[in-house]
């Protein structure tokens, strides 16, 4: 989230936006779990989850292009920060770093970034300009560099003097998530659907292959394929219907976040909250007041 949030950040995280979790374990209710350690049997089930999953009624609901906190869906102790940028039943793609939403294109927050090849001629005018977006680069006796870059400091350097060129840097990802035989790049991946509670789908091994890990951990089942034919247990099945919804997420960063892209969606369980602004910025004893209560985008 680089450029959105920074080291040191402290933010405020709102449970009540979306409806705060209930608890899954009385080891999770403060003070009551003070009896709970004291109990040997119950102690043998800390990592347990004693009570499925449910959450309060919240005020609003996930929006694309919110900022959101959650448990990551393969580690549900450590907590993270990406942008929703498809909820459940829509469809998304990318195209040249541009999100498709159901077809439609969305715009990027300003913060967003993206690594650019650049190519310049004149090495002086080109450092004039860098050093006055503030940009940290060396810049060596050459004529090309990489750049990360938001969308107002790339218009500054496309009017800029002494550029040849630029082009946004592409590398191809391998991810079960991204439809085979598709672009399947950091900036470029074909059509991907995002599972919503209630929906069927037809499955195939594409569907499986997709969707397993979600299905596998947070569906809780396992389907199978034999002699061409899809089984849950002894069920033969041509069809699954999800229990959840999920949510797909990137990084501000693009080139430089592990997302949705790498790993899957957000199972709706796992989200915490929504961030609402930056409280403070605190880092290597210096403190940022431009981050004072800053509304993020």
């Amino acid at each position: 989230m680089e450029g959105s949030l920074l080291v040191g950040d402290r933010i405020m995280v709102s449970k009540l936006h979306y409806g705060p979790r209930l608890p899954k374990s009385p080891f999770e209710i403060p003070w009551i779990n003070l009896l709970f350690y004291l109990n040997k049997d119950a102690r043998a089930r800390i990592d347990s989850t004693w009570w499925g999953y449910k959450r309060y009624n919240g005020f609003s609901r996930i929006k694309n292009d919110d900022i959101i906190v959650f448990n990551h869906p393969e580690d549900t102790v450590d907590y993270y920060v990406k942008r929703c940028i498809g909820r459940p039943g829509d469809t998304i793609s990318m195209e040249d770093g541009v999100i498709y939403n159901n077809s439609q294109r969305t715009r990027n927050p300003p913060t967003i970034k993206h690594l650019f090849n650049i190519w310049y001629s004149n090495r002086s005018k080109f450092k004039r300009v860098v050093d006055s977006l503030m940009l940290d680069i060396t810049i060596r006796d050459t004529s090309y560099t990489k750049l990360n870059l938001t969308r107002p400091e790339l218009i500054a350097l496309k009017k800029s003097q002494g550029i040849d060129s630029l082009s946004i840097f592409d590398f191809r990802i391998e991810s079960s998530v991204l439809t085979k035989g598709g672009r399947n790049s950091v900036n470029n991946w074909s059509d991907i659907w995002i599972p919503k509670k209630g929906s069927t789908v037809k499955l195939s091994d594409e569907v499986l292959r997709k969707y397993e890990m979600i299905l596998t951990n947070h569906e809780e089942i396992v389907i199978e394929k034999k002699d061409g034919d899809f089984w849950i247990e002894k069920n033969k099945v041509a069809n699954y219907t999800f229990k959840n919804n999920y949510y797909f997420v990137l990084g501000d960063n693009r080139h430089n976040s592990i997302d949705s892209r790498y790993w899957g969606m957000v199972p709706e369980q796992n989200v915490v909250g929504n961030v609402i602004l930056v409280l403070y910025s605190y880092n290597q004893r210096n403190f940022n007041w431009s981050r004072l209560l800053k509304i993020l985008e």
